[in-house]
């Protein structure tokens, strides 16, 4: 039986002893939830209040994350549960900056394939330019 739990330096009583000893608010408190709870709660959010800022998104966890972790680690949490639903599950994107983040519900389609596109015309003009000055430069060298 585990007496504690979670990693140092943030150790917790375990859910056995507080059941024991009756304090199972203050685990649940310390221990916090699952990343799929915070998760659904950031979607709902985004689907329900359209654009939804950083801020509100903070203003709505904090208090719900585990006590025993910093404000900094849980800014932190927050933009790693972010940028999770935003790459790997592909549930909301960002339709601000990075700076004034706006986050909506939704795939981020337009924005990628555009990108590849941008990246790949530029390329074959600089590619194209670089053979036209090497085969003038070479042309000169004749003369």
């Amino acid at each position: 039986m585990k007496a504690v739990e979670g990693r140092y330096p943030n150790v917790f009583i375990s859910s056995k002893i507080a059941a024991a000893i009756g304090d199972q608010a203050k685990h649940v408190k310390f221990g916090g939830f699952e990343n799929q709870y915070y998760r659904d709660m950031i979607v709902k959010l985004v689907s329900e209040h359209g654009p939804v800022s950083r801020e509100v998104i903070d203003e709505v966890l904090m208090n719900k994350l585990p006590e025993i972790i910093t404000e900094k680690q849980k800014k932190t949490k927050i933009h790693n549960l972010l940028y999770e639903l935003s790459t790997k599950s592909d549930c909301i994107h960002n339709i601000g900056s990075r700076r004034l983040p706006k986050w909506i519900l939704g795939k981020a389609e337009g924005a990628i394939k555009s990108n590849k596109k941008q990246k790949s015309s530029i390329g074959n003009r600089t590619k194209s330019i670089y053979i036209s000055t090497r085969y003038f430069f070479s042309f000169l060298c004749f003369f």
